[in-house]
């Protein structure tokens, strides 16, 4: 699925980042056309974690948690950086392929460093979790010295050190009880820390959200509706762009089962709009819209940055609550009864237990 991936990943980013800063610009004139685009990218990328765990929640086909999932892992540096129309494409690639590459061979080292320990008698689960928490600081922040994405290079680093091991003949494995034992502590403990980051985050949400609502409002000499009203009309293109690009997709691509094209259907329609709504913001967009300075050059406020943060935790709320409640209504259920096999995921957890 690399086609649609690297579709949605970055080519419907830049499209998203230039149809929302056009308009955002047009509504609301007093915010420059750079600070509409800086908005634009920070509601481009989707939450990778949000993705994830509609995917233990809602049917959805092996290609769209594919594709989603995808999406959500690579799409992080085309909604980050500077933006000009000048040099936006080359330092798009640069961000891009340097911080995968990067990433790579940093993780070729990590995982060089994690088979020495290993081989010296460190079999302490505790030294090696410790290690893979600190590793994505430490890679982020080599990343960022030599001016490439971080996040991607986190990602390519990740997933070179859990592939590696995969590839690996059966002479080079290790069957020790400490590979299960080091499974199941990482398992555990990065579950917790995911889950503390985003508390973290959320809780940041709903602070942002009431800090900034009030002057919003004053700065504009506005009322609710219509602060409210633009966070549906951004939602609405941002919606809108996606579940377009994402049926043209689909309708361009072949049907993996029969290998001819898609044609326009009611289930065509409907498994697009399943995963248009399945690529809510979150986290993400909420770090990279933290990232708009309080003042400019001059040393001037920045101008509009509370309607802006406001209106960035405002899309990421109503496109969670789409995907938390709308998308269980509208995606294919199952054809056949399968309560009698046992899921794959509960067979892996129960073998690991």
């Amino acid at each position: 699925n690399r086609n649609t991936v690297l579709s949605l990943a970055i080519a419907l980013v830049v499209v998203s980042v230039l149809v929302v800063g056009f308009v955002l610009h047009w509504l609301v004139p007093s915010i420059s056309l750079a600070a509409a685009f800086a908005l634009g990218a920070a509601l481009g990328p989707t939450d990778a974690v949000a993705v994830a765990s509609l995917g233990k929640t809602v049917k959805l086909g092996s290609r769209q948690k594919a594709s989603l999932l995808g999406e959500a892992l690579l799409n992080d540096a085309s909604g980050t950086g500077s933006f000009s129309l000048a040099d936006a494409s080359w330092t798009f690639v640069v961000e891009f392929v340097g911080g995968i590459i990067l990433g790579l061979f940093l993780g070729a080292i990590a995982f060089f460093i994690m088979q020495r320990m290993r081989r010296a008698g460190v079999e302490s689960a505790t030294v090696h979790v410790c290690f893979e928490l600190f590793l994505p600081f430490f890679v982020y922040l080599v990343a960022t010295r030599f001016h490439v994405s971080g996040i991607l290079a986190v990602v390519a680093a990740g997933l070179l050190i859990s592939y590696i091991p995969q590839r690996m003949t059966v002479r080079s494995r290790s069957f020790s009880t400490f590979s299960t034992r080091l499974n199941i502590a990482s398992e555990s403990v990065w579950h917790l820390f995911s889950f503390v980051l985003n508390g973290v985050i959320f809780v940041n949400l709903g602070i942002v959200l009431s800090s900034t609502l009030a002057p919003a409002l004053q700065e504009n000499s506005a009322d609710l509706f219509w602060i409210f009203s633009l966070v549906l009309i951004l939602t609405a293109v941002i919606v809108g762009v996606r579940f377009l690009w994402i049926l043209c997709a689909d309708l361009l691509s072949d049907n993996p089962e029969t290998g001819k094209r898609m044609k326009l259907s009611g289930p065509a329609i409907r498994n697009a709009l399943v995963t248009t709504l399945c690529g809510p913001k979150g986290a993400v967009s909420l770090s990279i819209a933290s990232t708009i300075p309080f003042t400019v050059a001059s040393g001037a406020v920045f101008p509009q940055r509370d309607l802006l943060l406001f209106l960035v935790c405002g899309v990421i709320v109503v496109t969670l609550l789409l995907a938390n409640f709308v998308v269980p209504l509208i995606a294919p259920k199952s054809e056949t009864d399968d309560d009698d096999e046992l899921d794959p995921e509960y067979e892996i957890e129960m073998i690991q237990n």
